[in-house]
């Protein structure tokens, strides 16, 4: 009797994006028009909830939303987290010392 390996849940949800029609061109385009009008900072958990309703909601309204097994469109509501947003991604020009330091005394507020 052997343990049963669990799936990440990065990957649970990557099928359930998949096999809600998320990962298309033209779902892709609603998920912008959505998110993109949120504040992202600070978005609650029920902003979140409400704004991956919505999502499913405005796919289904435009024949984009795919039938999906039991479960999954709860999974894409309840444990997609927001799509990233206007991230500045440059290099910074900072010494290896400092990104250490910054990493031991990094406290987040959530833990």
């Amino acid at each position: 009797m052997g343990l049963q390996r669990a799936t990440p849940s990065v990957l649970r949800i990557a099928n359930a994006l998949y096999h809600t029609g998320l990962t298309t061109p033209a779902a892709l385009r609603v998920v912008a028009d959505t998110w993109r009008t949120l504040d992202p900072d600070p978005l609650t958990r029920t902003q979140v909830i409400d704004a991956s309703r919505r999502t499913l909601e405005l796919l289904d309204e435009r024949h984009l939303l795919r039938p999906a097994p039991e479960g999954t469109h709860g999974t894409v509501v309840n444990e997609w987290r927001p799509p990233l947003y206007n991230l500045y991604l440059n290099r910074l020009d900072v010494s290896t010392a400092e990104l250490r330091q910054t990493q031991e005394h990094w406290n987040p507020e959530e833990y």
